[in-house]
């Protein structure tokens, strides 16, 4: 894969996070039209036992708007152990480096404090000051 950490990052981009297990398949599929956004998929494993949330549906439903990012997955997602996000400077790297506008970081958790998107929101905030936006119920009520 190219070195891309040297680039010049896209800092302007608007980048959302939501977990699915707050939405039906139907919802966010209006969430990402509406905002007008790619879906990255953070999950180390993109898989579920609802269909409607393995890569395979998500590639077919979104086509070009959906992405696996497994650089940004909680290696740790199966077990008890603590948070380990498997490379997310290379992960983040090519987000900012791609041509996107807006992005929507997708796995399943419900509560963002207690999922791995919460430290990829603490390191986009810290190191590149921009702030990802948690699409929850107050967001929904507000914007849709």
């Amino acid at each position: 894969m190219e070195n891309t950490s040297n680039k010049k990052k896209n800092t302007e981009i608007n980048i959302y996070s939501i977990g699915y297990k707050n939405v039906l398949p139907s919802e966010l599929s209006r969430i990402v039209d509406d905002l007008d956004a790619t879906l990255i998929d953070i999950r180390y494993a993109p898989t579920s036992f609802s269909p409607f949330w393995k890569k395979d549906f998500l590639q077919g439903l979104y086509n070009d708007k959906y992405l696996h990012i497994k650089d940004l997955g909680n290696i740790n997602f199966n077990n008890n152990n603590d948070i380990k996000i498997l490379d997310l400077e290379r992960g983040i790297d090519n987000v900012l480096n791609g041509n996107f506008k807006n992005v929507i970081f997708m796995c399943a958790c419900e509560d963002l404090n207690e999922c791995h998107r919460k430290i990829i929101k603490e390191y986009l905030m810290k190191k590149y000051s921009i702030e990802m936006v948690e699409i929850d119920n107050d967001f929904l009520s507000e914007n849709f």
